[in-house]
């Protein structure tokens, strides 16, 4: 994905389509998701740029990508829904007492 990003790759990826390969952020995992969805949706039009093809993953790895968005896909809707739900879970999880406070 790091070719994908050069300034005349861009270029020429841009004739096909209005997207462009995201950046990896280290600190966030949903952009590195973010990252990878962004490249099987353009997996095509990359296919057409002829100086990175030597660069794009082989059929293999495509299809192991491909089922890896799958799964994170699953795992990116339940950390959202974790993070909309109320904290009700958490305060079964952990006592809202302090240690202190118990006798």
């Amino acid at each position: 994905m790091a070719a994908l990003r050069t300034i005349n790759i861009r270029a020429a990826l841009r004739e096909y389509t209005p997207l462009s390969p995201l950046r990896p952020n280290a600190t966030r995992w949903s952009a590195t998701f973010e990252m990878v969805a962004r490249y099987v949706r353009c997996c095509d039009e990359i296919k057409r740029v002829d100086a990175i093809f030597d660069h794009i993953p082989k059929a293999a790895t495509h299809r192991r990508i491909v089922a890896l968005v799958e799964d994170l896909r699953v795992f990116q809707c339940v950390t959202l829904k974790l993070q909309l739900e109320t904290l009700a879970l958490v305060r079964c999880l952990a006592p809202t007492e302090k240690p202190s406070q118990r006798r």
